[in-house]
């Protein structure tokens, strides 16, 4: 498992996804998976770098576990931001005209599209937030 902390917010990105595909290169991830993973991965890191703390503070474990039978990857983001639960927040209506649609929520609701599990726990004052994807 892959482990590491950034606390950087967005200038870390790179660093973030290049941990993410590090952890996938040896495996049988086809290019759409990984491309879905480094996506979802992005867009989770992103909201939490830009979002979670009000301070402008940035501190996120990453954790990567590749799973061999069947072939998955689980990653997870663990912060101390502001309690936040993705999985709460309305899916949006993508059939709404532009100009009707709130702003916001289109990244989670990516996630939860292109990942096959996405959890979310609150637990000793950590948000904590897994993606899983079966390659």
């Amino acid at each position: 498992m892959a482990s590491c902390i950034f606390t950087k917010g967005l200038e870390q990105m790179d660093e973030v996804l290049e941990m993410v595909e590090e952890a996938m290169s040896s495996t049988g991830f086809s290019g759409k998976a990984k491309s879905q993973v480094l996506l979802a991965t992005e867009e989770v890191y992103c909201n939490i770098a830009n979002y979670a703390y009000e301070s402008g503070d940035c501190r996120v474990q990453i954790s990567c576990e590749i799973s061999k039978n069947p072939l998955s990857i689980a990653i997870e983001f663990m912060d101390s931001g502001t309690p936040f639960n993705p999985l709460q927040v309305s899916e949006p209506d993508v059939l709404a005209e532009i100009q009707e649609r709130e702003a916001g929520g289109l990244g989670i609701f990516l996630v939860r599209k292109i990942m096959d599990d996405v959890n979310y726990d609150y637990r000793d004052g950590n948000n904590i937030l897994i993606i899983k994807k079966r390659a």
